[in-house]
């Protein structure tokens, strides 16, 4: 079977894995520090 290779995730905004609630970037390699509120959401 051959083997398939990851695509790397393109640089941009994705849902925090440290924090839900908010937007981390990602710069293609690695998450970075910048944090925003995800603010996508509408209150309940």
């Amino acid at each position: 079977m051959p083997q398939r290779s990851m695509q790397p995730s393109p640089a941009g905004w994705y849902d925090d894995p440290y924090e839900a609630g908010k937007l981390r970037y990602f710069d293609g390699a690695r998450w970075t520090d910048h944090v925003e509120t995800d603010n996508r959401r509408s209150p309940a």
